[in-house]
């Protein structure tokens, strides 16, 4: 006795949505991991302060782990035919979907250029500018940042001139002695900007398709009782 068309198609398409779950989970799960121990980045978020970025992005790395365990029960499920694990696989779906979208949605709003990110970094930044003379904790942390990222001030170049501050040497390039002209502001939010928009990306892609996945899992419960009513029938 053989599986129906419907079963197939669904039991094909939990093949194939679980491989790309899988590996959307790896990419994110590296992302994740690159932006938590890069060392310029690691420092710059330290140094102004910036935990909610970590913290979103320690999300998505629970998140994407979450992912590919769910993904490796749905494909063990769906070969065995085992109700048993694709039960585990639905609870583990919708725990996965709900905290993948609160991450990417937390993500979104800490690391995006116009959202929180830019502001809280501009206004952390303020502070140094003012302590930068008197403040050697405030010195290091803005010399650490506009060097490492090659930016100047909070959000323009001309923040230290504007309170009649000498610009420091940190504020320009050590070879050219020409002055950094984006702000650490724009160019830091801009550079977290980038790995947000994959990570998030990714995810909320991955969210909207783990969706179909839990049609497939009606088809696969009716199309596996079926066959198996009509295999006790058979053995009558």
């Amino acid at each position: 006795i053989r599986d129906g068309p419907a079963t197939k198609t669904a039991a094909f398409l939990m093949y194939v949505f679980n491989s790309i779950f899988f590996a959307a989970g790896s990419a994110v799960f590296s992302l994740g991991l690159f932006v938590q121990f890069n060392e310029n980045i690691g420092d710059a978020l330290e140094s102004l302060e910036f935990s909610n970025y970590y913290n979103a992005n320690a999300v998505l790395i629970v998140g994407a782990i979450m992912l590919m365990l769910t993904s490796v029960m749905g494909l063990i499920g769906t070969y065995f035919r085992a109700f048993k694990i694709l039960l585990l696989y639905g609870v583990m779906s919708a725990a996965s979907f709900a905290l993948n979208m609160a991450g990417a949605i937390f993500l979104l709003l800490s690391g995006l250029e116009g959202t929180s990110a830019k502001s809280y970094i501009s206004d952390t930044f303020y502070g140094f500018i003012y302590g930068y003379y008197t403040d050697m904790q405030c010195k290091y942390k803005a010399d650490l940042v506009q060097e490492n990222f090659e930016c100047c001030g909070a959000v323009s170049a001309s923040d230290y001139s504007d309170i009649h501050l000498p610009v420091p040497n940190t504020c320009r390039d050590q070879i050219t002695g020409n002055q950094f002209s984006n702000s650490c502001g724009e160019t830091v939010s801009r550079y977290l900007e980038l790995y947000t928009g994959l990570s998030s990306g990714i995810t909320l892609i991955v969210c909207f398709l783990q969706l179909f996945t839990f049609i497939f899992l009606i088809l696969l419960y009716r199309g596996y009782n079926e066959r198996r009513r009509n295999i006790e029938k058979y053995n009558e």
